[in-house]
């Protein structure tokens, strides 16, 4: 059976969250026996590379474009109905591909990974009958509603709130539009059913390579690390929060605390105090990030802002790694406080926490372990693409 598989991004290389979870949806599809033609915008991808990677899970296809909102982009999706975080990826070049390949194949289902491509669900309908199913990586309107009633910016406040309103909108109607709306949680299908219970939602979280056994490694004494794009503003802001709120507590109480930052910097300036040049590395991508973080004493996870599921929890837990995280952070993931994870939500509990991992007040072997198993039984490829072709087999055309 066929896919045609429709994304924001070429999914490599697989230095971020976005492009594992895609990555992991074709080789979960591929697993369970289809066949996928996978198409999506691309901006600086080594495609030789890209193609080599992909060669044994699917066909790519490439449109030349990378979208990305700036002044122009926010201005002129003002005054569209759509919001600027989906009117930035309207692209004829990308809707004449879709339209000609149905003209000239029949998929036996359409996949429309992330809400944002959701714009093509009508130019879909003219040419095909295939069912379509949206991946729902994150309920947006979500995070964009979390986002401004944090910021304090009154103009930023006002522009963050008109966008919540129309990506709100925009996002259940869209979702309605489909015939699966595949999320990556159950805490989202509820989420997102509150507003329309006609909406037609399952879930299930994407697949992560999990090694066959734990590698212990020698941690570094009073070492942390954080790991995601900054690309992402949450991960940003969050870091940012971590920073100014949770760094100089630790660093009274660990005069050589050492955090550091992995992952897409994005070219973001992460501006640090002077007082803690010495206790925060910003490292950027790194060859071996699994090794990288294992010779840490802890991951944090201070997500503030958010939706979805966190690839890098999943892979964190599947790797054996101590991860501290707020409760926004590990949303989606059925993981207890003291069981598989450590939850920390205000700076005093994040003290509270990296306190006991610093001085071994928990049982780090039975943490570790439990996290293992948790990530093993519930996020193999071999558990999860079994999941994924039943859901796409029981997908229909609605009427």
């Amino acid at each position: 059976m066929k896919i045609l598989h429709i994304g924001p991004k070429i999914p490599f290389p697989l230095g971020d969250g976005g492009n594992i979870g895609i990555y992991s949806h074709i080789k979960c599809l591929k697993l369970a026996g289809f066949d996928i033609d996978y198409v999506g915008y691309t901006r600086d991808t080594d495609k030789n590379q890209a193609l080599e990677f992909y060669k044994d899970y699917c066909k790519l296809h490439f449109i030349d474009i990378y979208p990305k909102i700036n002044i122009k982009s926010a201005i002129k999706s003002f005054f569209t109905k759509y919001p600027v975080n989906v009117y930035i990826y309207i692209n004829k070049q990308m809707e004449d591909f879709v339209t000609n390949y149905l003209k000239n194949n029949k998929p036996d289902y359409v996949f429309i990974n992330n809400i944002h491509m959701t714009w093509l669900v009508d130019s879909i309908r003219k040419y095909s009958d295939a069912p379509i199913i949206l991946k729902e990586e994150n309920f947006e309107a979500m995070i964009m509603k979390r986002f401004y009633k944090r910021t304090n910016n009154i103009i930023l406040k006002l522009y963050s709130f008109i966008q919540y309103k129309k990506l709100f909108k925009f996002e259940i109607e869209y979702a309605n539009k489909v015939d699966n709306c595949f999320c990556v949680s159950e805490f989202d299908v509820q989420e997102i059913k509150k507003y329309n219970n006609n909406i037609n939602a399952t879930s299930q979280a994407v697949a992560i390579e999990i090694p066959d056994s734990l590698e212990i490694y020698e941690q570094e004494k009073y070492s942390l690390c954080h790991i995601g794009s900054l690309a992402w503003e949450p991960n940003y802001n969050s870091l940012l929060w971590f920073i100014d709120n949770i760094m100089p507590l630790l660093v009274k109480k660990y005069p050589d605390v050492k955090l550091y930052v992995y992952g897409n910097l994005a070219n973001k300036i992460v501006p640090i105090p002077e007082n803690l040049k010495d206790n925060i590395q910003i490292v950027g991508f790194v060859d071996d990030i699994r090794k990288e973080v294992l010779t840490k004493q802890a991951l944090v996870v201070p997500l503030q802002i958010g939706s979805g599921i966190r690839v890098k929890i999943l892979e964190a837990l599947g790797w054996g790694a101590i991860i501290i995280s707020t409760d926004i952070g590990k949303e989606g993931i059925d993981v207890n406080h003291d069981k598989e994870i450590l939850i920390a939500n205000k700076p005093d509990e994040y003290v509270e926490q990296i306190t006991r991992v610093f001085e071994n007040k928990i049982d780090k072997n039975l943490l570790i372990q439990n996290a293992y198993n948790f990530a093993k039984n519930n996020y193999s490829f071999e558990v999860v693409s079994e999941k994924y072709k039943n859901i796409f087999l029981n997908t229909k055309k609605r009427d």
